[in-house]
This record gives structure tokens, sequence and C-alpha cells, in this order.
């Protein structure tokens, strides 16, 4: 008769390799369950942001329509505030203007109040605001404030550990000065970690965020400007944080107000923001 080959069981070797992968797996997990989300602008002497804006919209009235686009970019160049560890003083340089609506005596004055400008990031806060506590310089591009456009890409971080899917909003006041009056921007925020990943053995993480912007007059005499501007608009964000370096890699908004439907002046555009860390 031929041999009778018994299977022979290793109960504690599979047992061990599955134990083995488990805590591997697990171990992964918890890494992964909560980081923390923060910035450390103290590790570099200089920091450099290459920021964009692109606009472009319409204005219709009962009798014409106008088209125009826009465009804006600068190297942002900074250093830690202070003894503030989240805040970098920031100065533009290598400003590039290009703008259909305005003149190049208006490019020219633009340039150079950008070129003047002192102002920080607050990255924890996602606020952008001068040393002094001044208001913010009114650089405007037709009826939009270039540093409040800017304003809208700085994420707010979350103030503890958060693991994928975790939300937390953030509700900003922006004082606005138009030419139809005075008013105040509500800025309505809302993020939310989307992916944690790993390159090279360094740690990144993206978040996502959806916002609404509207504008409420300030001025008991403001038809004019309810007439004449939209009131709100909404749009979405996207940032990547180098977690473990504790920076922020990038960033951009698309925003977009649609004409009103009843206004006498239906304006309508689109803002698309960039920042990235430069020679990354």
């Amino acid at each position: 008769m031929p041999e009778i080959k018994q299977k022979v069981h290793r109960p504690f070797t599979v047992t061990a390799i599955t134990l083995l992968v488990w805590l591997l797996t697990a171990a992964n997990c918890t890494r992964r369950e909560s980081i923390s989300l923060d910035v450390d602008f103290s590790t570099r002497p200089q920091w450099q942001y290459e920021a964009g804006i692109r606009i472009s919209g319409t204005i219709e009235s009962r009798d014409s329509l106008q088209v125009y686009s826009g465009s804006a970019g600068c190297v942002l160049t900074g250093s830690q505030r202070d003894e503030h560890a989240d805040q970098l003083n920031i100065t533009a340089s290598k400003i590039k203007i290009k703008a259909d609506f305005l003149d190049s005596t208006e490019v020219e004055h633009l340039t150079r109040q950008l070129q003047n400008a002192r102002l920080y990031f607050a990255l924890r806060a996602g606020t952008i605001a001068t040393p002094d506590s001044t208001e913010l310089p009114v650089l405007m591009i037709g009826e939009w404030d270039f540093y409040r456009s800017f304003s809208k890409v700085v994420p707010t971080l979350p103030g503890g550990k958060v693991r994928i899917g975790s939300k937390w909003d953030r509700e900003k006041p922006i004082p606005l000065k138009t030419r139809h009056g005075d008013a105040v921007g509500h800025l309505y925020q809302t993020y939310v970690l989307d992916t944690i990943f790993t390159k090279d053995k360094i740690e990144f993480a993206v978040i996502n965020w959806d916002f609404v912007y509207k504008i409420e007059p300030t001025q008991t005499d403001s038809l004019d400007l309810i007439r004449r501007l939209p009131l709100s608009g909404k749009g979405s964000g996207r940032a990547t944080i180098n977690v473990t370096g504790n920076y922020l890699l990038d960033a951009q908004v698309l925003f977009e107000v649609v004409p009103q439907v009843d206004s006498p002046v239906k304006a309508g555009w689109k803002e698309l923001v960039q920042i990235r860390l430069k020679d990354y």
C-alpha cells in the first residue's frame, strides 16, 4: 500500500503570523487614526510662497454687457513673527498684474501698494492681518480687494487632534469698503480632514472645505450697494499640510458668484486663488 502522508498542523506558527499582521495593521491604523495639524515657522530662517489670483466675470445691465478678466501673482517672503511660531511676517515681490479693466497707471499704483504692504499669516486662526493691528490696505481690483480675496485661501487649522472625516467650522467677519458704501462680509467655512498619506517617509494631510460668503450692508442708505453688488457667493478649498514638518505646502480656493436674477445690474464672477511653497 502507498504510504499515506498526514498533514502536519502548525497552529502556533499560523497564529503567530496572523497576530503579527494584525498588530502591524492595528499600529498603522492607530498612527493614522488621529493626528495634530499645526504649523511651526521657527524651523526655517525664511519661507517663500508663490501666490496667484485669477478672476473673470461679467457685468450686465439693461443695455450693456461687460466681460472682464485679470490675474495677479507674486512671491511672498517671510519669517517667524516675534515669538509666535504659527505666524509668518510677509512681504510681496516679483509682482505681476494683468487685467483688462485696469489701465497702466492703476497697475503701477496697485503694484507699489503690494510692494509696500507688511502683513502676516496666522495659520492656526486662518487669518491674514497687519503687524500693527491697523486695517488691511485696500488694494482694489475692480470691486474686489486683493488681500481680502487672498485671505480665503488661508485655511483654519483645528484646535486638537483629528482623524480622517473630522470636521470643524469657522465664521469670520470681514469689513468691506466699496464705491457703493460700507459693508461687512461674513465668511462661513466648513472643513474636513480628507486624506492622510506618506511620501518619502514624510506624512501629509489634505484638508478640504466649503464656504459661503455673504455681504451685509452697514449703512442705512445702502440701496445702491444692494442693487449693484452681488450679496453672496460660495466656493471650495483644498490644502496640503506637511504633518512631519509642521508647515503648509499648498492651498487653493475656487470662489463663484452667480448673478442675481432680480437685480438691475447682474454681476457674476469666478476667483481662483492659489499658494504653494516655493522650491519644495
